[in-house]
């Protein structure tokens, strides 16, 4: 990462799983980037989507 730019930042989003009739089966977690904060021309030049 060059000095003038920083890391754009994480969150953590857990979820738990359920069965069909309600009842507890897992945790799930996962990390996921926060891309609304990213600049275009500065973090990303396109984006592409099939």
């Amino acid at each position: 990462i060059p000095e003038e730019r920083s890391p754009l930042s994480t969150r953590i989003v857990l979820k738990v799983k359920r069965k069909g009739d309600g009842s507890f089966d897992k945790f799930k977690a996962r990390c996921v980037v926060r891309g609304f904060l990213a600049k275009i021309g500065l973090d990303f030049y396109a984006t592409y989507s099939p």
